[in-house]
């Protein structure tokens, strides 16, 4: 079976959005980043991946190709790629001595 974006486990999913977050308008990032501290809050991993979801598919309608490819296949293109490069460097991590595209977005998107 194909690996899926909505199945991964929510510290994933939110791992993978904050790489793109710069890539979304003010107002879609602050949406998101909105969802994602309501979400720190909630116990429930489905109702955080729900959550989430919901607010990225609103955030989706502004990228022409997420809506020409179908969204969830869009997170599954985008995000899931995302989701393995991050797993890449967490085995590689000395590597990149921290100067890394990844290295910098995660500090500062620090959520």
């Amino acid at each position: 079976m194909k690996d899926r974006w909505i199945k991964l486990p929510f510290i994933h999913q939110k791992n993978s959005l904050i790489t793109i977050l710069d890539d979304f308008s003010y107002s879609s990032r602050t949406r998101l980043l909105l969802a994602l501290e309501v979400c720190n809050e909630l116990d429930d991993e489905n109702e955080k991946k729900y959550r989430l979801r919901q607010t990225l598919y609103t955030a989706l309608w502004e990228f022409d190709d997420a809506i020409t490819t179908g969204f969830d296949k869009w997170l599954d293109n985008t995000l899931l790629i995302r989701h393995h490069a991050i797993i890449y460097h967490s085995l590689n991590e000395g590597e990149c001595g921290h100067e890394c595209q990844l290295c910098k977005g995660n500090y500062r998107w620090n959520i």
